[in-house]
């Protein structure tokens, strides 16, 4: 891990990060209810509480370390799951394509 982390070299090539961090209970809710067809409230609270848990602060941490250490690199968060591009591609595509519009 520690030689993965020292060969990466900063440049100036523009990227996104997109993060999928669950932002409110709504936004677990609305995960729940794409992968499961409704939503529990308990699990939807269970998992924004873990969202702002001391080990999820401390990934943020070391995840926005990494973006920095890219070098121009922006992160967008779109709250849901792991498989963003396929709950919700519309605003994948208009993160990435603002991004894009940006460049111009």
């Amino acid at each position: 891990m520690e030689t993965a982390w020292s060969s990466i070299e900063s440049n100036d090539i523009p990227k996104i990060y997109i993060s999928t961090n669950f932002s409110s209970v709504q936004d677990a809710e609305d995960y729940l209810t794409y992968v499961y067809g409704e939503a529990d409230s308990e699990d939807a609270n269970r998992r924004f509480e873990n969202e702002q848990s001391d080990e999820q602060t401390e990934y943020r941490r070391k995840r926005s370390e990494y973006i920095q250490k890219l070098g121009n690199c922006r992160e967008i968060n779109i709250p849901d799951s792991h498989f963003i591009y396929e709950q919700k591609p519309d605003e994948c595509a208009k993160a990435i394509g603002d991004f894009i519009s940006g460049l111009q």
